[in-house]
């Protein structure tokens, strides 16, 4: 065996002996004759010949020093700004590291002349995830993720005259099974939150607990922003009313653990900054004893805004709540009061808030609270019954609005 090149041997009588180049990674050459004699001289012959004459760039070179990430004026970040696609940290690092973590390790030292779509494909389909042992296949949507990525940097490449052509764009993505996120039912929640505080307490096995779920009850925030809630934007029996309002413009990062000063949105053009939303009497009363109890906890250094639903530790820092955390949380609480959570997470709490006020709060307002641009059908778990229960309920309020009015228009 040369060192330069393999021959692989026909895998059908009569057939060709194939050349494989080590300068030319992922690709066969036919030799065009089934003697191996033969195909060894061509080999020889085309190797003189293939000896690149120019640069000829591999995956790894095309992408060094971070193709997402760079400050480069002439790069995919500063071209996506350019057009007005203003994409938040998180989007550039998320890209960065499905290329570090899937895509380099296995295609980073082929020429990009070299990548086929059946290379990328087999890649992509086969992905593993890079925690634990790394023997656990990756979901559609995360394989998905990989191929866009691909498709991104050989899109890059092809701008640059690299390739001819994207291979990545002749592969079809995977078709994405999704599982309906399922609401919890009025009798679930009374369970969940009863009227006496200190039973829902017990519930959730201490007032953080309590409070933090709660919160996520009534707001209907994703649960990374009502994990970042600070007592600055508490304002309890707002302007002296009844009413009760919290605030937030910030949630905790999926990827540090720490709080990062914007929501899911506000790095989109079009999207909110902050987001705003009423809470009841009984969260007002948690929330309260809630800010007590961080005083007395706040015997070294930390930022006492900070501390809503998290755990100083000593020497540690802080410790914020992640999805992981709260949704082991929820399933042990779960189990105590008698609920088959049957797969539902914290985030069952924003479907539960939406199909309870759909069509009794006004659509502009109820997606402004939301963070949806518009409404979300996804979202929606409206049967038959509880349709007509809630035309029962508007009718009977509009009933009752237009009674009042007809009062004072006779005073």
């Amino acid at each position: 065996m040369n060192k330069d090149y393999y021959i692989i041997a026909p895998t059908r009588e009569g057939g060709n002996y194939m050349v494989k180049f080590r300068h030319i990674p992922g690709k066969r050459f036919s030799s065009g004759t089934p003697d191996r004699d033969e195909a060894v001289k061509w080999a020889e012959r085309k190797k003189l010949e293939s000896v690149p004459t120019t640069k000829q760039v591999t995956l790894a070179e095309f992408c060094k020093e971070g193709f997402f990430v760079k400050e480069d004026p002439h790069g995919y970040r500063k071209r996506s700004e350019a057009r007005n696609r203003h994409f938040s940290e998180e989007y550039y690092e998320a890209h960065e590291a499905r290329l570090k973590n899937h895509i380099l390790p296995f295609h980073g030292e082929y020429l990009l002349s070299a990548i086929t779509d059946t290379n990328i494909e087999d890649l992509f389909l086969s992905a593993k995830s890079v925690k634990g042992d790394g023997t656990t296949e990756l979901g559609d949507n995360a394989r998905n993720k990989i191929l866009a990525t691909y498709r991104i940097v050989l899109d890059a490449a092809k701008r640059e005259h690299l390739i001819p052509s994207n291979p990545a764009d002749k592969i079809e993505d995977i078709v994405e099974e999704y599982e309906e996120t399922i609401p919890f039912s009025g009798e679930e929640m009374r369970r969940f939150f009863p009227e006496d505080d200190e039973k829902l307490i017990e519930n959730w096995y201490n007032l953080r607990w309590a409070a933090y779920f709660c919160l996520l009850k009534d707001t209907s925030w994703r649960p990374c922003e009502v994990a970042a809630f600070s007592t600055n934007g508490y304002f309890p029996h707002y302007n002296g009313s009844s009413i009760n309002v919290v605030y937030t413009d910030r949630e905790v990062s999926w990827k540090t653990h720490k709080i990062v000063a914007h929501i899911k949105t506000s790095n989109k053009k079009s999207g909110a900054k902050f987001k705003v939303a009423l809470i009841s009497e009984q969260t007002v009363r948690l929330l309260d004893k809630l800010k007590q109890q961080i005083k007395s906890e706040f015997f070294f250094e930390l930022i006492p805004e900070d501390l809503c639903f998290s755990h100083p530790r000593k020497n540690l820092g802080v410790r914020y709540i992640y999805s992981e955390l709260a949704n082991k949380r929820l399933r042990s609480t779960a189990t105590s009061v008698g609920i088959d959570l049957a797969g539902r997470t914290q985030y069952s709490m924003r479907h539960t808030w939406e199909t309870d006020n759909f069509g009794l709060i006004p659509d502009d307002l109820r997606n402004m609270i939301m963070g949806h641009k518009k409404t979300r059908k996804e979202y929606v778990h409206l049967d038959a019954d509880k349709a007509v229960a809630r035309l029962f309920t508007i009718v009977q309020a509009t009933t009752a609005i237009s009674k009042l009015d007809s009062e004072e228009n006779e005073k």
